[in-house]
């Protein structure tokens, strides 16, 4: 069965007296090569006039031939759609999907999802592409196709003309396989002014469609969240499905552009039942976090971004005498207790002994005999990867 990486270049205008904002996100199809494009709104009305809609949905420019697109579901009443012939741009082979009816109206609610259509891909290159879906908006609004500088996908009222936004904010998540990123890409004239052009390319990538082609989903995410409580920011995230998956990983960003792996959850393997799992970050501060779910193969995918600004768990070690001889002195101050096992490690990352250890809020003091180590080099750490303990240290003999 074939596969299509696909894309969406998505901007949002909406109008009812003021410009509003709508964003847009995706979701697998019903069937295989197929996508669902949603908007959400943040008004609740229950007849925005509208009378233009469009879209830009995109595969890579290496799908050769060129797969036919064809709109299969249609949830906007009263409303056809026209698809363009494809054109290339940005890496792309573009579909311009768009209607021209007059003044229909939507029953918006603030907040929650329209499943406007499903659009399915037939024909083309027979050659498996990635399994992800994305949504791209590209660097200045685009400069080919039938609407060239253009929004591509915009709202028009029934009064005051085309009204628009400012370009920034383009997309959402809608649950943990869509990952999405937001930048200034596209800035119309406001009335009398001149436009405003950016070069940040805005996208959302759904990295595990249900029925994109061949080969059968990894994992199905059912949840994900971070949040913070009294120790930093917990994430919890549940399964639905399971098939060959190794791991996740927790990653942090502080810029949303450089990313630490922080620790590895083991998964389940293989599983059809619902899996709950957790994992506490004692970081402090503003941070954003991601899962990177990896297979026992070693493909991946990432579930969407949560941002927090918690406050954490500060920890300050000091170790003396530096170097040591036969007793170690560590110096622990906490804002938080917590227990952990502090672990001393050779420089070849065996463990050499284990210390439970209670570790109360305030000033900790604890004193370890290493008179039976040998002289060299070792590491201090602790057993939980939450508790930020890494410390070398230097024993003589």
């Amino acid at each position: 069965m074939k596969k299509y990486l696909l894309s969406l270049i998505a901007l949002i205008y909406l109008a009812e007296g003021n410009a509003q904002t709508v964003r847009a996100s995706i979701g697998a199809g019903a069937v295989a090569n197929s996508v669902r494009i949603y908007i959400r709104p943040d008004i609740t009305n229950p007849s925005v006039a509208v009378s233009t809609m469009q879209f830009n949905v995109a595969i890579p420019a290496a799908s050769f031939p060129v797969p036919t697109l064809s709109v299969t579901t249609n949830n906007i009443a009263g409303v056809s759609w026209i698809v363009e012939a494809p054109y290339t741009e940005g890496g792309f082979i573009h579909y311009n999907i768009y209607n021209n009816q007059s003044l229909y109206t939507l029953n918006c609610t603030a907040g929650v999802d329209i499943q406007v259509m499903e659009v399915t891909f037939s024909g083309g290159n027979q050659a498996p592409v990635a399994n992800v879906a994305n949504l791209v908006s590209l660097p200045d609004g685009g400069v080919l196709g039938p609407f060239p500088g253009t929004a591509v996908f915009y709202f028009t009222s029934a009064v005051g003309g085309v009204l628009n936004s400012d370009g920034q904010s383009l997309y959402y998540a809608r649950d943990g396989n869509v990952v999405f990123a937001n930048g200034d890409t596209y800035r119309p004239a406001p009335p009398g002014g001149i436009s405003q052009r950016g070069t940040f390319t805005s996208f959302a990538r759904l990295t595990s469609p249900v029925a994109l082609g061949a080969g059968t989903v990894p994992v199905t995410f059912s949840s994900y969240d971070v949040r913070c409580n009294d120790k930093g920011a917990l994430l919890t995230w549940t399964t639905a499905t399971e098939q060959n998956s190794d791991r996740f990983e927790i990653q942090r960003s502080i810029n949303g552009i450089d990313w630490v792996t922080v620790d590895k959850v083991k998964a389940a393997g293989n599983s059809v039942d619902t899996r709950s799992y957790q994992y506490l970050d004692l970081n402090k501060g503003t941070a954003q976090y991601r899962i990177r779910q990896v297979d026992m193969d070693g493909r991946f995918m990432y579930t969407a971004i949560r941002q927090t600004n918690c406050k954490g768990t500060d920890f300050n070690v000091v170790l003396y005498p530096v170097p040591a001889k036969d007793n170690l002195t560590v110096v622990i101050k906490s804002d938080a207790a917590v227990r952990t096992d502090l672990q001393i490690l050779d420089m070849a990352g065996r463990v050499i002994r284990r210390i439970p250890t209670q570790i109360n809020s305030g000033n900790n003091t604890i004193n370890l005999n290493v008179a039976d180590l040998s002289a060299g080099q070792y590491i201090l750490v602790s057993g939980d990867p939450a508790v930020p303990i890494d410390k070398k240290f230097t024993i003589i003999r």
